[in-house]
């Protein structure tokens, strides 16, 4: 196998931030990698990674709880090994997902994971095959554990008369409710207000990732919700990595890239590390999926 010794300058500027428990600003300069855009809530859990004192990190078998970014930092690095690319790959802080395109697009980061829809159009990027394919990411149905009606729930037919709640800037889940035709879809502006207007039943439910628990619910300031047994979402996009074209061998590292996402798909290796993460949870794998006429033409298979 041929092997791509990359040799990337990392501009620092001052929404990077690398502090407290990140790499040093010295130990990213020295690095000579590519990097890689990180929320702060993620980013100790990234950085142990990174230094190698992580145990999820080597074979995706210890768990990994609610680190999304440790997920897709460890499919990644696993990839791009496989593929043949040495270059180290260096955790760097960013604010938000937002912040993190823009890093990208200039060159002041390397690569990231994003949804499709956040990559096509943009020509300052390159996009990777898909590492989640369409419809592989699925949701509960969440409202309070004493709602009879939302209990009651088997079919899509069954949500006519009630109210879901979303924030509308949460693009693929406001779509799936949209395509579900509940009775009335109001909008929140946080998280927070979305579990209140459930807990005061001004909404019925909202769609919301399973939990590891034992009744898979969230909680969010003593508001607990749970899912209607039984019954799933599949959100319609697939998720890939986003690459800088200012990257040098830019195009080169996509091919790399590539090769090594279909390997670790072809062996498990992805489909394991977002199990352990929870992004997959294999306790509803049998669950049903109500929306595939929704998405209808999009390969997304009911259980």
């Amino acid at each position: 196998m041929r092997f791509l010794y990359v040799t990337v300058t990392i501009v620092m500027v001052s929404f990077i931030g690398l502090v407290g428990s990140n790499p040093s600003q010295a130990e990213t300069m020295s690095a000579g990698g590519l990097t890689f855009p990180v929320r702060d809530a993620d980013m100790s859990g990234v950085v142990s990674c990174y230094r190698g004192q992580n145990a999820f990190c080597d074979r995706c078998e210890a768990p990994n709880i609610n680190n999304v970014s440790l997920a897709n930092y460890t499919i990644l690095r696993h990839a791009l090994t496989i593929g043949g690319v040495t270059a180290p790959l260096v955790p760097v802080a960013s604010p938000n997902s937002e912040r993190s395109r823009m890093m990208i697009a200039s060159g002041k980061a390397s690569i990231k994971s994003d949804w499709t829809f956040n990559i096509d159009g943009n020509k300052a990027v390159l996009k990777s095959v898909a590492f989640i394919e369409n419809g592989e990411i699925e949701k509960g149905i969440f409202g309070r554990a004493d709602n009879v009606s939302l209990a009651a729930v088997r079919h899509v037919d069954d949500l006519k008369g009630l109210r879901a709640v979303m924030n509308r800037n949460w693009r693929l889940d406001w779509q799936v409710l949209e395509e579900l035709a509940p009775g009335q879809l109001l909008n929140a502006a946080t998280s927070r207000q979305i579990f209140n207007l459930i807990d005061q039943r001004r909404a019925d439910f909202t769609l919301l990732e399973f939990s590891a628990a034992a009744d898979k619910g969230r909680e969010i300031d003593g508001i607990r919700l749970v899912p209607v047994p039984g019954i799933k979402v599949a959100l319609p996009g697939s998720q890939h990595f986003m690459i800088s074209r200012r990257l040098p061998n830019a195009e080169d590292i996509l091919d790399r890239l590539n090769t090594g996402i279909e390997a670790l798909r072809a062996n498990g290796f992805i489909r394991k590390c977002l199990i352990q993460s929870g992004i997959f949870n294999a306790r509803v794998a049998y669950w049903s999926v109500i929306n595939t006429e929704q998405l209808h033409g999009s390969g997304i298979p009911s259980h």
